[in-house]
């Protein structure tokens, strides 16, 4: 998925990033992860599978409550956000649109 959306960003980010953009470009990244985690837990269907994605960082709390994973909402979870931190998506090669930002205005 992260091939496909690449060129998109890219394309977008260059396009867009001549003005005063880095405020909503820093908004459309925070977007494109939120809503990459709402596919990635949308994948995984089962509660069970994120409580072993949670564990597998680190976190050992017996009592980790239920969360939908078929919910928008759902993706700004801490423990979404704990699962799959935007550090994955960045060692994924997604590219940052206020990178681009930055490599054409800097």
């Amino acid at each position: 998925m992260i091939a496909k959306l690449n060129p998109l960003l890219r394309g977008w980010g260059n396009y867009f990033c001549y003005g005063q953009v880095k405020t909503r470009m820093q908004a459309l990244d925070q977007w494109i992860t939120r809503r990459l985690r709402a596919v990635q837990l949308r994948s995984w269907r089962h509660v069970g599978q994120l409580h072993r994605a949670l564990r597998r960082v680190g976190v050992q709390d017996v009592s980790l409550p239920y969360l939908r994973m078929n919910r928008w909402a759902s993706s700004v979870h801490w423990m979404a956000n704990t699962a799959i931190p935007q550090a994955l998506f960045t060692s994924l090669g997604l590219v940052s649109l206020v990178k681009i930002h930055a490599m054409k205005m800097g």
